[in-house]
This record gives structure tokens, sequence and C-alpha cells, in this order.
């Protein structure tokens, strides 16, 4: 049948895999505002987990929307600066933009980052 072919759906599994980068995603920056509201530190156990999690699942990310992998590794970075890893940090939102150029947030975050490191770039970046 030339010119009968259906179009790519996801299966079930591919959903189910979006909703659990997604639910990482939410519960990791969740946690991270949390401590943030109430003045802690960052629990170095708990955000170690959730950074492991996100690092693990960024390449799960890329395969199934660039726009996921972004947010993965923008979410990388915020954990990472706030676990005092400036450096890691930067590298994670400079990705994130590589992937999707278009989100203002990211660049606001990775300016900030470049800004506490001491780069000349942080305005040339934002």
């Amino acid at each position: 049948m030339i010119g009968n072919k259906r179009p790519y759906k996801h299966s079930l599994k591919d959903h189910e895999l979006v909703s659990l980068i997604i639910s990482c995603n939410k519960k990791a920056i969740q946690a991270l505002h949390q401590n943030q509201i109430q003045g802690k530190q960052i629990n170095s156990k708990e955000s170690k987990k959730n950074l492991d999690i996100l690092i693990e699942l960024q390449s799960l990310a890329s395969k199934q929307d660039m726009r996921l992998y972004a947010l993965t590794l923008n979410n990388i970075g915020c954990i990472q600066k706030e676990r005092g890893n400036a450096k890691l940090a930067a590298k994670a939102f400079r990705r994130s933009l590589e992937v999707d150029a278009q989100d203002g947030l990211t660049y606001l975050n990775y300016s900030a980052v470049l800004l506490e490191i001491g780069s000349s770039t942080a305005l040339e970046n934002s």
C-alpha cells in the first residue's frame, strides 16, 4: 500500500517514559525550592539522589523530546548551582541552550552562574 503509511505514534511505553522524566524533574525542582524557602542548606543526600536521577534520565529525554532534554539539563544546572558546583552548572546550562536556544529562563540561569564564577562573558550570553 504505497502512500498509505501511518504517522509515527508514541507507544504507551513512550508516554510513560515522558511522564517519568517530567515527574522526576518536577520532584527534583520542588525539593530544591523547598530547601530555598526554608533557608536550609541543600540536603546533600537528597539533592545528590535527585541529581543522579536527572543525569541518568537526560539521555532518555534526548531520545524522546528535545525540549524535555533541555529542561532536564536546565534543572541539572540549577541543582549543581545550589550544591556549589558553579562550573558544572554553567556546563549544564550551556548544553541546555545548545538544545533549545529559545528558553529565556535558561539564559537567565546561565548568566547568573557565569557572574557567580566571574566570567566576563556573562553579559554577552544574556
